[in-house]
């Protein structure tokens, strides 16, 4: 089920597409982290979906990941979530074939009840298995989800309960999906020497810590509110 903190923590955004941004508290502060690719390069307003329309707000870019970490954190001068609303950035003590979730706005869709004093809109929810989380030897975080992504989820957060008694937290930042080339056949079932590219129901995301990392090398978000 989606909680209150899932809800107001996932923004829908527009920067380089329509997309997905997670709101992380980290040492104190807040922060928009979303894909890299969202982000671009030189962002320094984002548009965020409030009370049914776009409202434009300047944003400091914090950090980039590098080489293929598709992370960008960024701070906006206003705070979205309060403390009592946690959703504790940690991948800690995941396993594989940990049941995750993934929250955003596939096709620039949402629910239809907003929420928040800012009337934001709800987002939609998916579910997959975490089929390989794992640190490469260049010390990318980076976790495979069996799950069909959408377009427009790239940035939202993957989230997931360490036990039945514990909180949900956020592990991994949504990438993209894994595409795979198929044939286009014609009606006699021969090839046409062309392909498509098809969602092949892998999901890539990076693992948290890499933004954590990048907002801790420049802690200039809004203080937490109580």
């Amino acid at each position: 089920m989606i909680t209150p903190a899932i809800a107001l923590r996932t923004l829908f955004v527009r920067g380089e597409c329509y997309a997905t941004a997670t709101v992380l508290d980290i040492d104190g502060k807040q922060f928009i982290v979303t894909a890299r690719h969202v982000a671009g390069d030189d962002i320094r307003t984002m548009q965020f979906y409030l009370n049914e329309a776009w409202a434009e707000l300047p944003v400091v870019h914090v950090g980039t990941g590098v080489g293929d970490i598709d992370i960008a954190v960024l701070a906006t001068e206003r705070t979205f979530a309060v403390r009592r609303f946690a959703l504790p950035p940690t991948a800690d003590g995941i396993l594989v074939g940990q049941e995750v979730f993934f929250a955003g706005f596939p096709y620039k869709s949402w629910g239809n009840v907003p929420t928040g004093a800012d009337g934001r809109p709800i987002p939609f929810v998916k579910r997959g298995i975490l089929t390989h989380p794992y640190t490469r030897r260049d010390g990318v975080q980076e976790f495979v989800i069996d799950a069909t992504n959408n377009e427009g989820f790239s940035g939202g957060p993957v989230f997931w309960r360490p036990g039945p008694n514990h909180d949900y937290c956020v592990a991994a930042i949504v990438s993209k999906f894994l595409i795979e080339p198929l044939d286009v056949i014609n009606d006699r079932g021969e090839s046409t020497g062309q392909t498509v590219q098809a969602n092949t129901g892998l999901m890539v995301a990076y693992g948290v810590d890499h933004a954590i990392a990048l907002a801790r090398q420049n802690l200039i978000g809004p203080d937490v509110r109580d």
